[in-house]
């Protein structure tokens, strides 16, 4: 894909990432495959240093690998944290909760990590289907990557059925809240499989000019309604959310 940015330094990365792959026992095919995954990874994490050219950042790929542990055992322990707390449960949307944090320097979905099926609801309560695992979510997934192009900060999100009350609640603990209305959404958009919540995020975005704690919309004809909370790391939106939850 396309990066709209002017790097500099791009071609000795990529050299040397080659000639590394290679050093490793990669042949050279595979050599330049794994070069230019590494080489996209260091655009993206190209270091924004005054006005001019931006010096690609070579450690942005070895960031990314290093953190994937941190960031599933993170979500493991939220979905846990989820699972224990019945008062959750009346906000439990019908398609499921999903939890979701992003790589710091993410391609796209493969480099967002989810819970694999959702958390769900059963007879004992709240249960995930699976665990977390990295490419597990779209429609969570799509919302982190484009708040992400407007706040690079902002890595993950959940989602809970739509109640008046619980958005009340997050606006009473101090969070932004913002909305999009499903009925606006253009019809060209409506026919692209996983376009919808993109464009709900950057309809946000253009009204209100930034990336808000909170993004909900009351549903259309076959959507549910629906809260995301957004924010820095899984913990922090699973601690927005409780906080809520406990002003009721």
């Amino acid at each position: 894909p396309r990066i709209k940015i002017k790097p500099h330094g791009g071609g000795c990365v990529f050299s040397a990432a080659i000639a590394s792959f290679m050093a490793m026992g990669y042949d050279l095919e595979i050599a330049v495959e794994n070069a230019e995954r590494f080489i996209e990874t260091s655009f993206i994490g190209a270091f924004k240093i005054g006005s001019g050219n931006m010096p690609v950042n070579p450690m942005a790929y070895i960031y990314n690998e290093a953190e994937k542990a941190r960031i599933l055992e993170e979500l493991e322990a939220a979905a846990s944290m989820i699972e224990g707390d019945p008062r959750i449960i009346p906000f439990a949307a019908e398609v499921g909760i999903q939890l979701a944090m992003a790589s710091l320097y993410p391609h796209g979905r493969e480099d967002v990590a989810a819970i694999d099926g959702r958390i769900v609801k059963v007879k004992s309560g709240l249960k995930a289907v699976g665990p977390a695992r990295f490419g597990a979510s779209r429609h969570i997934a799509d919302i982190i990557l484009t708040a992400m192009r407007y706040n690079p900060r902002i890595r993950a999100a959940m989602n809970l059925h739509y109640d008046p009350r619980l958005v009340e609640a997050f606006r009473r603990i101090g969070c932004k809240v913002a909305c999009f209305d499903r009925r606006l959404e253009p019809e060209e958009v409506k026919r692209m499989e996983g376009r919808s919540l993109r464009w709900g995020v950057e309809d946000v975005v253009r009204r209100f000019g930034y990336i808000p704690d909170v993004i909900y919309d009351e549903g259309d004809v076959g959507k549910e309604p629906m809260i995301r909370i957004l924010g820095r790391s899984i913990s922090e939106v699973t601690e927005k959310t409780l906080k809520a939850i406990e002003s009721l």
